[in-house]
């Protein structure tokens, strides 16, 4: 396991620092100390970071973990629900776009957004004791459609490059590891 994975977890149960809270129930909402967000692929993606590159209303990308001035994201890290957000207050979010043109019945676009503090930016942290990663859930799907959506990173199911709001994978190790969220 590398350190700094939102998944590390000390013997004594003491979550590494800056690190997500791994179960859900533990503690409240609030924003960790800041970091990449990450996927690590086991199919030659190689590990993919979230950027903000784009701007506000436009598709989200990734670069390579290690990628010259990668953004850093505050997000979940409690039971509670709230944004994943640009670090050191940056108004933008990683928004559920219902609309877009990729957008569906149950695979929806993730967009940038300005933060306005509305369920399509709610996220809710979830431990996968199976992948040992952390998944983001959608608030905005839990009301509004009748899965269960999660943060992915768009190639790994066969969409194009970006983010999405699907169904979740939960206890797939690291075939489903497009859903698996860590800080490298």
């Amino acid at each position: 396991m590398k350190p700094g994975r939102i998944s590390a977890i000390t013997a004594a149960g003491v979550m590494a620092a800056g690190a997500l809270t791994v179960f859900a129930g533990t503690g409240t909402a609030s924003a960790s100390a800041y970091s990449n967000l990450c996927v690590d692929s086991t199919t030659g993606y190689g590990t993919q970071c979230i950027d903000s590159e784009l701007g506000i209303g436009q598709w989200i990308i990734t670069l390579p973990h290690g990628t010259a001035s990668l953004t850093n994201w505050t997000y979940p890290t409690g039971s509670s629900p709230a944004a994943i957000q640009q670090a050191d207050n940056v108004n933008f979010c990683l928004q559920v776009d219902e609309t877009g043109p990729d957008s569906g019945p149950a695979n929806f676009e993730v967009i940038g957004a300005k933060c306005v503090g509305d369920a399509a930016e709610q996220w809710l942290n979830v431990y996968d004791a199976g992948a040992k990663r952390t998944l983001f859930e959608s608030v905005w799907a839990l009301d509004n459609v009748d899965e269960t959506l999660c943060l992915e990173y768009g190639p790994g199911s066969g969409d194009p490059a970006g983010l999405f709001a699907v169904p979740c994978e939960f206890g797939a190790n690291s075939s489903f590891w497009e859903q698996q969220w860590g800080t490298s």
